[in-house]
């Protein structure tokens, strides 16, 4: 059903009215239907505008829920470089460290081949000979018997030279005994009498 039409007077300025009719003369429609389009026209783009303003405001708000989203990653995108910077940081530290430890095991190293290398007089070389004579001997109880000869014999001692005769393969637990019992025997023989 077709809205009821109502007619009214309407007073224009001459030019307005002019405007009008030129424009109602190129669509091909009266002064009434250019009047009522144009009329209908600015409700519906008022209407439009109404829903773009709502699409506007819509989009603000999604827009300011991601600008908190962004910052509260944010906050936590500072939190975690500043914990990726901290384990940098203890990261080269720790490298430096070992760097030390590298050049003072270099320092070692060369300390030792220059030692190795050097030529060595009988004055400052120990010779010995340990006669196992059929007991097993662990690495242990020979550096025991050649640290005791050291100590016993004094002196300016800069090299060890050492034999080991007659020593049969046993359990480690029979030598680490044995080594228990040389070492006990050693100390006891430090200890000042009474």
């Amino acid at each position: 059903m077709a809205d009821k039409e109502v007619r009214i007077t309407l007073r224009l300025p001459e030019g307005l009215r002019d405007k009008l009719e030129a424009s109602a003369s190129e669509t091909s429609r009266s002064m009434n239907g250019e009047i009522v389009d144009r009329l209908d026209a600015t409700f519906e783009r008022a209407t439009e505008r109404e829903a773009h303003v709502k699409r506007l405001r819509e989009s603000e708000r999604r827009m300011m829920k991601t600008i908190g989203d962004l910052s509260a990653s944010r906050a936590e995108t500072e939190k975690a470089l500043a914990t990726m910077s901290d384990r940098i940081a203890e990261l080269v530290r720790e490298n430096a460290r070992l760097e030390k430890e590298v050049q003072g095991g270099a320092q070692r190293t060369a300390g030792w081949e220059d030692w190795a290398t050097r030529k060595f007089t009988d004055e400052n070389t120990l010779y010995v000979l340990l006669d196992a004579d059929g007991h097993p001997q662990s690495w242990d109880e020979i550096m025991t018997h050649l640290q005791a000869i050291s100590t016993a014999v004094g002196g300016n001692i800069e090299r060890i030279e050492a034999g080991v005769v007659d020593a049969k393969r046993v359990s480690s637990d029979l030598r680490t005994e044995q080594w228990l019992k040389l070492r006990e025997f050693y100390r006891a023989q430090r200890k000042p009498k009474k």
